[in-house]
């Protein structure tokens, strides 16, 4: 992942800096570099250029073990076009970083600046998000919201507001990028590189983020979809079965029927599902306190929610919290 290194810097270059923190995504790092790769092929020429930068130079590790080397914060960042922190599922606030502070300055000299999945909570800090139109991983956004209570991401896969950038990460960092592409480049040319890449269709950046459970039903029961759907975005408020049940002009029982025809298990069984991996983030991404996990949660007895908590993970919330590892999808 060097090639950047080897790119002919032409007066009509655009660079791109990513700013890698340990534990960025690695997906969504590919996902980003695979266009600009594709438009300089192309192209016959470098007429996008990128770096990898970091704190520290060294290696940057990713959640999945992979290292990329990077160069420090020298002079060369001043040069780019955009500027995009790609970090880890775990935000880390208290923790000191440069990082915030070059974003809203890089901000204030005219440049774009954004962040990919975990990124989001650096660009946070830079204090440039307010008012703006910005997204946030549907997995993070408990926890940028414990932070962050007054900033309201919205939940596409990806945002452009003037000069920031957001991104939800994963495959959505290609339809971001695409989207640079065809601002630099026309359409056509952005028709050669989505071929290149094996894209059939550019995303816009309003699609809005599907939740596992949706996607695994689409196509069976239009009702189920619709349900589903919409436990995914109010499992956290009260009532939801009855409020479910007029959602879909059907009686509770019919709701009850449907969920167990095709996903064996109660809507009460989903919400409790969604509401415990909800908690397994919160406890793997910040240092709030089981009370207020739970609280946050749905649960009004604490006692209760462990209990639940452990009969789902096989563990208690506070070793949970300990081992900081996040649930899978």
């Amino acid at each position: 992942m060097n090639a950047h290194a080897r790119l002919p810097l032409a007066r009509a270059v655009s660079r791109t800096v990513f700013l890698l923190s340990d534990g960025f995504d690695a997906l969504t790092l590919s996902a980003a570099i695979a266009p600009l790769r594709a438009a300089n092929l192309a192209a016959g020429k470098g007429g996008f250029a990128w770096s990898f930068h970091a704190a520290q130079a060294g290696s940057a590790a990713s959640s999945d073990g992979w290292s990329v080397e990077v160069r420090p914060l020298d002079e060369t960042i001043w040069q780019a076009d955009q500027v995009l922190v790609c970090g880890g599922a775990r935000p880390d606030p208290a923790r000191p970083s440069p990082l915030p502070d070059l974003l809203r300055r890089m901000w204030r000299m005219g440049k774009r600046v954004g962040a990919l999945q975990g990124g989001i909570f650096t660009l946070a800090r830079s204090g440039i998000l307010k008012g703006r139109q910005f997204v946030v991983h549907r997995d993070q956004l408990a926890a940028f919201h414990a932070i962050w209570p007054d900033l309201d991401p919205l939940q596409d896969i990806y945002a452009v507001d003037d000069r920031i950038l957001t991104c939800a990460g994963g495959m959505a960092a290609t339809d971001l990028m695409l989207h640079l592409v065809q601002g630099q480049s026309g359409g056509n040319f952005r028709s050669e590189v989505m071929q290149t890449c094996m894209i059939s269709g550019l995303r816009p950046g309003a699609v809005p983020q599907t939740g596992a459970a949706s996607a695994r039903v689409a196509g069976r029961n239009p009702v189920l979809l619709q349900a589903v759907q919409w436990l995914d975005d109010h499992y956290l408020e009260d009532d939801c079965v009855q409020r479910l049940a007029a959602t879909c002009r059907i009686s509770v029982r019919q709701l009850q029927r449907l969920f167990r025809a095709h996903l064996d298990q109660t809507p009460q069984g989903y919400i409790a599902q969604l509401r415990l991996k909800q908690a397994a983030l919160l406890l793997s991404q910040t240092d709030l306190d089981i009370s207020e996990i739970a609280g946050r949660c749905g649960y009004e007895v604490t006692a209760n929610f462990s209990k639940a908590f452990r009969k789902r993970f096989g563990v208690a919330p506070s070793r949970y919290g300990q081992r900081r590892v996040a649930p899978a999808a």
